[in-house]
């Protein structure tokens, strides 16, 4: 019984967080991403002022609004995604254990977390591309599992 102690502790941190994209601008944006489909999690729309308020997703988070995404390719278990999306919304690219790194507010190791996330916008600065490397970085805590990829 005393040896379980160690392990329940080391297990009890992980926990599963929503990550999104957001486009904070006042037009539509181009956005493409890349994932790892185990399992699949179908794109879903929600309005940046309701994600700001949002401390706890789970409650709601399966009466979102389906994305209109588009499937631009499917490689093994990689999909790639492609929308159009709307001023003031986010869209959900995934859930997953969030990384150690992120629970504490410090820094994801970008090539274990995130091996299989490539993302790119087209916004009014010109294209922003994410890929495994920075995408950890971009990342910013909203909420206690909530992390969102900001677009101007």
């Amino acid at each position: 019984p005393v040896m379980l102690a160690p392990l329940l502790m080391a297990t009890s941190c992980f926990a599963t967080g929503s990550f999104y994209v957001a486009n904070l601008s006042p037009q539509p944006l181009r956005v493409e991403y890349t994932q790892r489909c185990e399992p699949c999690v179908t794109p879903k729309l929600i309005g940046v002022a309701e994600l700001r308020r949002s401390r706890d997703l789970s409650y709601y988070a399966d009466h979102l609004s389906p994305a209109p995404v588009e499937i631009r390719g499917r490689t093994d278990s990689l999909l790639t995604y492609s929308l159009l999306l709307p001023p003031q919304f986010a869209v959900l690219l995934f859930e997953r254990s969030v990384p150690s790194g992120l629970i504490g507010g410090g820094k994801a190791e970008p090539q274990r977390d995130f091996a299989e996330v490539a993302l790119t916008a087209e916004t009014s600065n010109g294209r922003v591309t994410y890929s495994s490397a920075n995408v950890g970085e971009a990342l910013r805590r909203w909420h206690k599992l909530i992390y969102v990829i900001e677009l101007p």
